[in-house]
């Protein structure tokens, strides 16, 4: 059983915690946080099948994008990164728990932090498709606001019952002839 499903159990057992907090998207892409280190190191150009990154390199992008999502969880974006909170000890092969929709975002955000680390520009074209996933993935990630007015707030017009509703005429018909 995968991370991703443990999770979803405990969620199941506890459904009050964090459901206020952030909505959680339970289909998960199963991308390892390794996969997410090869698609930004190859999106500022070094292919695995061409280049030979060494392993303390891959740890140090792991670091970099450990240090980015506890940057996204501060700003109140929490996509569901499986976190180690100790610098240094986060497993590369792990599973990375992002659901589909933080995926492209993850990764191309990552590109754009150690593009500099390696000496490498982003694309114009990567700068827009991470504008792109980022604006998608906050708007899969958004809340639906729900708003109840107050018990001591009048409706409508003071809620004068002995005045005719001019508000609100009463027609014969359904709403839809209206219309």
């Amino acid at each position: 059983m995968t991370d991703g499903h443990l999770q979803q159990q405990k969620q199941k057992k506890n459904p009050s915690q964090s459901a206020l907090i952030t909505r959680k998207v339970t289909t998960m892409a199963g991308y390892s946080k390794l996969d997410l280190v090869n698609s930004a190191l190859n999106e500022i150009g070094f292919a695995d099948y061409v280049y030979d990154i060494d392993p303390a390199q891959l740890n140090r992008v792991l670091l970099q994008m450990d240090a980015m999502m506890m940057g996204w969880k501060s700003q109140g974006i929490n996509v569901g990164y499986y976190q180690i909170y100790t610098p240094g000890l986060s497993d590369i092969n792990s599973d990375s728990g992002l659901p589909s929709t933080a995926i492209e975002a993850c990764y191309l955000g990552l590109a754009k932090r150690i593009a500099p680390s390696f000496g490498k520009t982003l694309s114009p074209e990567t700068k827009t498709n991470f504008a792109e996933a980022w604006r998608s993935m906050l708007s899969n990630l958004a809340l639906d606001v729900v708003y109840k007015r107050p018990a001591n707030v009048l409706a409508g017009a003071g809620n004068k019952s002995y005045i005719e509703n001019i508000f609100l005429p009463f027609t014969e018909g359904s709403v839809d002839e209206l219309f």
